[in-house]
């Protein structure tokens, strides 16, 4: 085995106190027999510490990575030493007893504490050499390798190391800044220390096997605290694993450059890289119209003030990254880390609903699936008669101004050639069942079909803001700083005044502008609004598109994950079911299953498809400051929309058996299989939301748009109610959800508001 220099270092130690310590035995004994015989106590227990003391170094020198549970008991019996020989020693001092016993109380505490401390650092260095730590401390790092040793098992790839995983894991962690990034890590504390509660030894010290019978027996059918527990820890355990290169083979899977797909695909010259600002002084910036967000709202914003007022505009994004797409990996946890807000764990406050959105130059327009819906006419008639009336005519005229510029057209010409074979399979079930599919409108160039929307698209087909809105309002003169993470708008007389920022690395600056654009999202700038003091309606009416990943089996092997990932969807009452398939890591995420289930169910990924009903929920949710000033969300499914996603899980339980597949896995939490329709009543029997996995990539309102100010955070102007010179254009302002995937309205309505905004600056 090659051993670290830094654990070289601790082994040669360990091996140098254990011939001290077994020494220190014989000679102690030897010299308390001589000079001490009254004390039976240091007479009897002294050698007997040392010698126990010496035994377990001994052992762990001679196995620094399979022995770790004697330098965890070693250092765990130095402490419990040190304080009983501190507690006898205060105790003699305080009884005025200063003797010979009392100072050999004393140096024992000290030398059991010394010793420790050394122990410990050595021991701390050795770990965070062994997996080239920056995130995780060593127990986090040695309880998630315990945990992948025991969910994954036998079905590594051959020739691969758990050590592997770790490392892979904590630069997932490292890749990006979150207060969740401190949750997820005391996760694995948690886990490491759980056991301890039911009078075992902690995880680490288990065997393989009984790691594998505790939590089968602890966590199976748990609920609460202990559900979300192990449920995000086990998660991520697969997320890294087959997120990452050394489980492909072993699955089936190819990665693009490998495929018949790439070889064919038309080359695309490299386009220009954006000019992007990155503050490194404390300083104040000017400008006439500050953009806050540069995703489907913000840059569209950002381009038609710069156009229509020839003033100067900046765009400032929170995220730390501007990538050219040629440098993306194609790796699931390297993306998602870099490009995902909160690495893609953000939740609710109750951990049932997760929450997908981008924080990266170009939003989320970066990594999502590039699908363009014109809102519905009976979502407008919902929000004319909440307060916010829509000149139609002009919406239509932007919406069609939109779809020109990121060249948006249906996929129903690109049927097969870049089409999944699922999502083929599954329109196909859909037409026999009188269900009427349709293929998506994508904003996609000469796609090639390599699966990887949801993570980047490096090959400069999905036509993100990256590059068109973004490099168009370049052209104008508009200035974008990134890593610019704004912390307030200070306000005063109705006014919004100066900007507060701060980049990942904690320098402050500010920008002075005479108008303020809030374009950063649905929750980012409802709660950027409640952090400036600015609450009335602020964070209300806070909708999402909800849905439930659902896998489906076929016979063959219909390889899924080569083509586009979204390509049809049905329409269903009050709801819609999409096809989408993901890359490994992400599929592992949400496939059905526990330990041997989920990884044989992963052995057969390329015969899997995947669709998933969505429900445009109600607009119950409300966006919240903690504690600390962090955005919080609080939201609960209610029972109507749970009925819509259970009739939309048949929906796609139907038209999948239909197409030939042999079963459907719902992305519940119990071992639910559904092989025919005499199997729908378990769908019906699932007792709450949090029985099934649920995710949104669409947050909608919480600054919902309404002339009355009772209602309403925004008006019909896009002015924040009270201030002349605050203005909000993006998801956040939409009174209720529009039920459809929410881009293409987004950026409609930031064309609408831009000109309204342009005629009073």
């Amino acid at each position: 085995m090659d051993y670290t220099a830094n654990e070289q270092r601790l082994k040669m130690v360990l091996s140098a106190c254990a011939i001290l310590l077994l020494a220190g035995s014989v000679l102690t004994a030897y010299l308390f027999i001589i000079h001490n015989r009254q004390d039976l106590l240091i007479l009897l227990f002294t050698p007997l510490i040392l010698l126990y003391l010496g035994v377990l170094a001994k052992v762990a020198a001679g196995g620094i990575r399979k022995n770790e549970s004697y330098i965890d008991l070693l250092l765990v019996s130095l402490l419990a030493l040190g304080i009983y020989n501190a507690v006898r020693f205060f105790t003699m001092l305080r009884a005025e007893r200063m003797s010979q016993t009392a100072t050999i109380y004393g140096i024992y505490a000290g030398g059991s504490l010394l010793l420790l401390l050394a122990f410990y650092l050595l021991w701390r260095s050795a770990v965070i050499a062994r997996f080239n730590l920056r995130s995780l401390s060593p127990t986090q790092a040695l309880a998630y390798r315990a945990l992948a040793e025991s969910v994954i098992g036998t079905y590594r790839a051959e020739g691969y190391s758990f050590d592997t995983t770790v490392t892979d894991f904590d630069d997932y962690l490292t890749r990006f800044q979150s207060p969740i990034k401190s949750q997820v890590k005391l996760v694995y504390l948690a886990i490491q220390l759980l056991p301890v509660f039911f009078f075992k030894v902690p995880l680490t010290w288990m065997g393989v096997e009984d790691r594998k019978k505790f939590i089968e027996g602890k966590f199976y059918g748990a609920k609460g605290l202990l559900l979300t527990i192990i449920r995000s820890a086990k998660q991520l355990v697969y997320f890294i694993y087959y997120g990452n290169k050394p489980s492909f083979d072993t699955i089936g899977y190819d990665m693009f450059e490998d495929r018949e797909r790439f070889r064919i695909m038309p080359k695309e010259p490299e386009p220009e890289p954006l000019d992007v600002t990155y503050v490194t002084g404390s300083r104040e910036i000017e400008t006439d119209i500050c953009v806050i967000g540069s995703g489907a709202a913000g840059a569209v914003a950002a381009y038609n003030l710069a156009k229509n007022t020839g003033r100067r505009v900046l765009i400032l994004e929170k995220g730390r990254y501007y990538i050219p797409q040629k440098d993306f990996t194609n790796i699931e946890p390297q993306m998602i880390g870099t490009l995902y807000r909160d690495g893609g764990l953000e939740m609710t406050q109750d951990s049932d609903l997760a929450v997908l959105q981008g924080i990266c130059v170009g939003g989320s327009t970066a990594i999502n699936n590039g699908i363009c819906f014109r809102t519905p006419p009976n979502i407008l008639d919902t929000w004319e008669q909440l307060g916010a009336k829509i000149d139609r005519d002009k919406l239509e005229g932007y919406f069609t101004t939109v779809e020109e510029i990121i060249k948006a057209k249906s996929l129903t010409e690109a049927v097969p050639s870049i089409t999944n074979e699922g999502a083929n399979r599954f329109f196909k079930g859909a037409t026999k069942e009188g269900l009427n599919p349709e293929w998506f409108v994508t904003n996609f160039g000469e796609c090639g079909g390599c699966g990887y929307c949801n993570i980047g698209c490096k090959y400069n087909r999905k036509l993100s803001m990256l590059l068109n809105y973004l490099p168009m309002a370049q052209a104008l003169g508009v200035q974008i700083v990134a890593d610019a993470g704004v912390t307030k708008i200070e306000t005063s007389g109705g006014r919004a005044g100066r900007i507060q920022c701060q980049t990942s690395d904690g320098t402050r600056f500010t920008v002075k502008a005479q108008h303020v654009v809030l374009a950063a999202g649905a929750i980012a700038s409802s709660g950027l609004l409640l952090k400036s003091g600015i609450k009335r309606n602020v964070g209300t009416r806070l909708a999402f598109n909800i849905t439930t990943p659902m896998m489906a089996q076929f016979p063959d092997k219909v390889r899924s994950f080569d083509g586009v990932q979204m390509c049809c969807y049905i329409k269903g009452n009050g709801y819609l079911v999409e096809t989408t398939f993901n890359p490994p890591g992400a599929s592992a995420l949400c496939m059905q299953g526990w330990f041997d289930t989920l990884n044989n169910r992963m052995r057969h990924y390329p015969h899997f498809a995947t669709a998933a009903p969505v429900v445009g929920s109600e607009s119950n949710g409300t966006v919240k400051l903690d504690l600390f000033g962090n955005t919080t969300l609080d939201y609960s499914m209610t029972p109507s929309d749970f009925g819509k996603l259970k009739e939309g899980m048949k929906t796609v339980c139907r038209v999948f058996l239909s197409a030939g597949a042999d079963l459907v896995l719902p992305a519940s939490y119990d071992d639910l299989v559904v092989r025919s329709q005499a199997d729908f009543p378990k769908i019906d029997a699932i007792p709450k939301p949090e029985s099934v996995s649920l995710s949104t990539a669409h947050p909608q309102g919480g600054n919902p748009m309404s002339d009355n100010p009772d209602f309403g955070a925004v008006d019909t102007g896009f002015r924040v109610h009270g201030y002349s010179n605050l203005y909000v254009c993006d998801a956040s302002v939409f009174p209720t959800g529009v039920t459809v995937n929410p881009q293409l309205s987004i950026m409609g309505l930031s064309t609408y508001a831009a000109d309204i905004i342009s005629a009073n600056v």
